[in-house]
């Protein structure tokens, strides 16, 4: 016998008033993943989005995200016993004073090998992707988090297809968040004045030896 509610847990992943309104008023993680890679196929999505002119996904008709939600639990508690770090339930909408245009929702909290506190970020992907893969995939997500939280370091626990679990550690790179607030600011500049967003590629790389500092760029119009 199951011990959750099948519908309980779909229908949590529809929005309500006020998720909607948020996700009009401000940049989220979601947004930032998208901004940060310049995808020119994706951008106008959450413009169109935020303008009102067409209605968030139903995520509950998503199968990957679905998926990653029901294994969501699972996946903290693996990173928490493979890790050997506490990884409590937290989920919440956090903010920044400094930059007030964009939030964050981490998964949960953790720590880094030192002690000190650290977001944890889960991902349930198909079994052909690479871990480099999702880290790039996930590095502008990463990199929006700590002017909200202002933590230094982000977690990654990730499930590859069903037979493969990896972890990585994603520090705090002032470089990259610099870059990355400036697309955001364009991305806004943008709706404000009633233009499609221009795609931009914040630079940089990841890969299993660290980081490779890189450059902001407009993607080639092909």
């Amino acid at each position: 016998m199951l011990a959750f509610d099948p519908a309980t847990l779909l229908a949590e992943l529809q929005l309500g008033s006020a998720q909607l309104e948020g996700r009009r008023a401000y940049i989220r993680s979601p947004d930032a993943s998208i901004i940060g890679r310049g995808d020119r196929r994706k951008i106008n999505r959450p413009a169109q989005q935020k303008r009102g002119e067409v209605a968030p996904e139903d995520s509950s008709s998503v199968l990957p995200v679905v998926m990653g939600q029901f294994t969501e639990a699972l996946n903290i508690a693996w990173f928490s016993v493979t890790q050997l770090r506490p990884a409590p339930s937290f989920r919440k909408v956090v903010g920044s004073r400094d930059y007030p245009f964009i939030r964050a929702t981490p998964d949960t909290m953790t720590a880094d090998e030192a002690g000190a506190p650290a977001t944890l970020e889960c991902k349930h992907v198909n079994a052909f992707s690479t871990i480099d893969e999702i880290v790039a995939r996930c590095l502008s997500q990463a990199q929006h988090g700590p002017p909200c939280t202002g933590l230094k370091t982000a977690h990654l626990s990730v499930f590859l297809g069903t037979l493969k679990y990896e972890s990585r550690t994603i520090a705090r790179e002032d470089w990259y968040i610099t870059k990355l607030l400036d697309a955001e600011r364009a991305f806004l500049a943008s709706l404000q004045w009633g233009r499609d967003p221009q795609p931009i590629v914040v630079g940089g790389q990841w890969n299993t030896q660290g980081w490779t500092p890189g450059f902001m760029r407009r993607p080639n119009s092909a």
